[in-house]
């Protein structure tokens, strides 16, 4: 078996312990930072995606150089 899916020598009783001595870490998260760069993040697309399309539509397509009617 590759090294990297063997089970660590380390027992379960100590684990445990050690998990005793740790405290959770609480997540704090700023929402109005994080919502406003995603509204930022959602602009910036919606307009890199809009503006070229509406720039080329804009014009007439030209008629195929091979149409021969």
């Amino acid at each position: 078996m590759p090294e990297a899916f063997e089970q660590p020598d380390q027992p379960v009783a100590e684990q445990h312990a050690v998990g005793r001595l740790v405290q959770d870490a609480p997540l704090i998260l700023p929402w109005t930072t994080l919502a406003a760069i995603t509204a930022a993040c959602a602009l910036i697309a919606l307009l890199g995606t809009v503006l070229p399309a509406q720039a080329l539509l804009r014009h007439r397509p030209t008629e195929p150089a091979a149409s021969r009617e």
